[in-house]
């Protein structure tokens, strides 16, 4: 008799690198359509469940199991084992086939034949035979003796608990395991399929839009045929990293805050370091702030969940909250709001590794690890009785966007101007400078970049027209890699922005709103990235005077762009 052959889908709401995913529309359909889609089309299957937890969040997976008419099984969220053998038991499943929510591109017909060469083999796990593989994610069939044997032998182990059948790879001999060939019209490794990072969705749903294909239709050989076409696609999602099997689940919170008088660098710069340990290192992401709905657009641009600090509520128990959603295991603290220790010894206390960027206030006393930039005032700390392992030098410079290839200046000699006052221009000098720029314009070109968040901008593009000049206006843009990266010389109000600079190799000119940041600007002067012109408010004629001077020395201009910290 054919054995009982169930697919069971893992599933649930709160993934680590993109909660919700399963339910996210991939090319017009939610993910976990496209998976039920195609193995409704398998041969060998008897059935089809989906396996989430008992979580309130999980609810929503639920409810759309039942409008689709598709068994839903429910287990213990931390547990995945154990929801997979409550599933195989409650379907009476011979075979298994291990389906992951996050691979919208699983083949049926290489479904089938995983489970032919299972069954032909008498074979309880199969693999593909030694030095062969294939572009296909997201379906393990075992049997459901070898389930029982891994749950009764091994149900302590982190891998098996989490991945279950990725213990049988790990360890071949435990069960009688079949090595087949791969198929020829399948073999095409190296790049990913599922979707772990909003990069992924992209990549899958630029597949679709080449192929012309209906959601849930594309053909696994036909995007092998694409990629051969267009190897060009892999670059959507090439800097994500698969999370290895092995290392440690959980959550990197980052207690930050942006927008009005606080400006943007801090959250640009947290949300750098946030994709890059979410793509590259395969932890999951949040963001922690005070409420502000431009802080949580920039933060949800990029896939990362957002939890807001209410009025009444102390920091301490703000982040007790956002530790109680999951496994956290470590807090960064990028945040100019002024604080004592509490918070932070709080996050400590509850097993977080916690770090500070930037930060002269207390917190730093009692964080883990403290970063920052080699500027006078770090010199001046006092760390007496502190453990906090400190990291200083321009290597721990945190830049808010990516850097790419500078394109230099215009064949003509002429330069191009960058006028920058950061996400929310808090001192009012955009249009200052630019008067300023104008009177020594000459044949050079300016660019005047608002950032998201400054006041009245469409008064202020008003102001701006109507200067006697040509003025090129870049609005509300998060990144300004674009801009910097053809710009030859820069006048910005220093902060995150002037980091960026100096990494691009523009020589800047800087204004600063605080004593304190002019201090820290006199780190870049001595570094030859920039030159200080004063503070905020100094006058329009000290700013073209400073302008006037940088443009006519060749060589200054050539030291600087060659001095981005090393």
């Amino acid at each position: 008799m054919r054995p009982r052959t169930i697919a069971i889908v893992q599933a649930r709401m709160r993934s680590t690198r993109f909660p919700g995913k399963v339910l996210q529309p991939v090319a017009g359909l939610p993910l976990l359509d496209h998976i039920i889609r195609r193995l409704q089309k398998c041969r060998s299957l008897d059935g089809i469940a989906i396996a989430t937890s008992t979580e309130l969040a999980d609810d929503a997976i639920a409810a759309h199991c039942n409008e689709l008419a598709v068994q839903c099984i429910r287990g213990p969220e931390d547990n995945v084992l154990r929801r997979y053998l409550i599933a195989a038991r409650e379907t009476r499943a011979d075979i298994i086939v291990r389906i992951t929510s996050d691979a919208p591109l699983i083949d049926p017909d290489f479904i089938d034949y995983l489970v032919g060469g299972l069954i032909a083999n008498k074979a309880d796990f199969v693999v593909m035979a030694r030095g062969e593989s294939v572009a296909h994610e997201g379906a393990d069939p075992f049997t459901r003796s070898a389930l029982e044997k891994l749950a009764a032998e091994r149900a302590a182990d982190p891998v098996a608990r989490e991945h279950v059948s990725a213990y049988f790879k790990l360890h071949p001999e435990f069960v009688r395991i079949a090595a087949i060939p791969a198929p020829e019209n399948l073999k095409h490794p190296g790049f990913r399929l599922s979707i772990d990072t909003p990069s992924d969705r992209t990549f899958i749903e630029a597949i679709y839009e080449k192929l012309h294909a209906k959601a849930g239709e594309a053909s696994l050989s036909d995007l092998i045929a694409l990629i051969k076409r267009d190897p060009s696609l892999l670059k959507l999602n090439a800097h994500v990293q698969q999370k290895p099997i092995t290392s440690e689940s959980g959550t990197i919170i980052f207690r930050c805050d942006g927008g009005g008088s606080l400006g943007f660098g801090h959250i640009k710069r947290s949300l750098a370091i946030a994709r890059h340990l979410r793509d590259r290192h395969g932890f999951g992401v949040r963001f922690a702030i005070m409420a502000n709905e431009q802080v949580r657009r920039m933060a949800n641009q990029f896939g990362i969940p957002v939890d807001e600090w209410y009025a009444d509520e102390s920091e301490s128990e703000f982040l007790s909250r956002c530790l109680a959603a999951g496994t956290v295991l470590g807090v960064v603290f990028d945040t100019r709001i002024a604080s004592g220790t509490e918070a932070t010894q709080f996050a400590k206390d509850s097993g977080a590794t916690t770090a500070v960027i930037d930060d002269a206030g207390p917190r730093r006393l009692v964080a883990d690890l403290a970063f920052y930039p080699p500027v006078p005032q770090v010199a001046q700390l006092n760390w007496r009785r502190a453990r906090t392992r400190r990291h200083v030098g321009w290597e721990w410079a945190v830049l808010g966007s990516d850097v790419v290839l500078r394109q230099g200046s215009k064949p003509d000699g002429a330069r191009n101007i960058l006028i920058t006052m950061g996400g929310s221009d808090p001192a009012a000098q955009t249009l200052p400078a630019a008067r300023a720029a104008l009177r020594v314009l000459g044949t050079h070109t300016l660019t005047i970049a608002l950032g998201p968040d400054v006041p009245d901008t469409d008064g202020l593009i008003r102001a701006l027209r109507q200067l006697p000049g040509p003025i090129d206006i870049l609005q509300g843009q998060d990144d300004l890699g674009g801009a910097m990266a053809t710009a030859d010389l820069a006048i910005t109000s220093f902060g995150v922005t002037a980091y960026e600079l100096a990494a691009y190799g523009v020589p800047a000119l800087y204004l600063g709103l605080t004593q304190d940041h002019l201090t820290s600007a006199r780190a870049f002067e001595e570094a030859r990235l920039g030159q200080i012109i004063g503070l905020a408010g100094c006058g329009e004629g000290r700013i073209a005077k400073s302008l006037s001077a940088l443009l006519v020395s060749d060589e200054t201009m050539a030291a600087m762009r060659t001095r981005g910290p090393a």
